[in-house]
């Protein structure tokens, strides 16, 4: 499924935060990972542009500082490529997506401008509204405060929909090759009534509506199960039922430790007009662990392999 998985880079320790999951990532799939710097058109704000010489200057810098990192644990051992570019970031990033071909992007919440009251940088909410690949998100800490690598426990937020279940191959594949336990979860929406305080018959009819879903997704959490247990992957199932389901996955995911949270780009929503749906979208916000989105849509870049119910690929046709 990832064949080029994208690191960008700004020079700060805290976008280096991104390392250990990209290596983790194309180990487990045999990927080329390709660290990229951009360089600013102006080295500061209200600055004037660079002149030649100093663009020359920062690009070599640049290079040299891709270089270190490539041969540094832990992307050292693994297929790597560095590119060095100038402009705005955000922009650079999207259009290395893709011109290269990017199946993944793995970047932090903060870099260069340190952690905010905000939940994600500017730079990085406009990746990940504007490209159309997968993505990690990994919560920005300095050097000795993150995860330093081996996923022990990898939970998936699932929908009961058939676009939910392509997070459950690359999250299968991924556990199997970290020899970690893999989470199932289902939230079930609680539905949202009219009437304050809701009418006797208005709370039935909702307990039994998430009574009736409660259900469904118990069997499909024990048949996803029953298909992915085997001798090298061991898989757990959690159900809960919640008014707000991103609140109650992130506080799962908390609960759970989980080293790497699973979504698919868009699940249960038949929107494909943006590159993340809602729910990915406030789950990237929100959690405090990393998180992958697997992109489900055609609007991919490349027809990617499908992945079963196994965690093994089989041909894949965009219908």
């Amino acid at each position: 499924m990832f064949k080029r998985i994208l690191v960008p880079l700004d020079g700060s320790s805290l976008a280096e935060s991104a390392l250990p999951h990209a290596a983790t990532v194309a180990a487990a799939f045999g990927a080329e990972v390709l660290l990229l710097r951009v360089i600013p058109v102006r080295q500061r704000s209200g600055a004037a542009p660079m002149d030649i010489i100093d663009r020359r200057l920062c690009q070599a810098e640049a290079g040299a500082y891709l270089d270190a990192v490539a041969a540094d644990r832990p992307i050292r051992g693994l297929s790597v490529e560095t590119q060095v570019c100038q402009g705005q970031p955000a922009e650079q990033i999207v259009e290395t997506v893709s011109r290269r071909m990017v199946d993944l992007i793995v970047l932090t919440t903060h870099g260069m401008g340190g952690c905010t009251t905000f939940p994600v940088s500017g730079t990085a909410h406009k990746v990940i509204s504007r490209s159309p690949a997968s993505v990690v998100m990994v919560p920005a800490t300095e050097p000795g405060d993150g995860w330093a690598g081996g996923y022990r426990r990898i939970l998936v937020g699932m929908d009961g929909s058939r676009r939910g279940e392509w997070a459950v191959g690359p999250a299968a594949a991924l556990a199997r090759h970290a020899a970690a336990e893999l989470v199932l979860v289902h939230v079930v929406q609680v539905p949202e009534t009219i009437e304050e305080p809701a009418s006797a018959e208005l709370r039935a009819a909702a307990e039994e509506l998430v009574r009736l879903n409660s259900r469904a997704a118990a069997t499909h959490l024990a048949e996803t199960q029953e298909r992915l247990q085997s001798a090298d992957l061991r898989v757990r199932t959690r159900l809960e039922a919640s008014a707000n389901v991103p609140q109650t996955l992130a506080a799962i995911a908390e609960h759970e430790k989980a080293d790497l949270v699973v979504l698919t780009a868009h699940g249960a929503s038949l929107s494909t007009e943006r590159p993340y749906g809602g729910m990915a979208i406030q789950i990237l916000h929100d959690a405090k662990r990393p998180v992958l989105i697997a992109q489900d849509s055609a609007r991919r870049i490349d027809a990617p392999a499908k992945w079963s119910a196994s965690g093994r690929k089989t041909t894949y046709n965009h219908q």
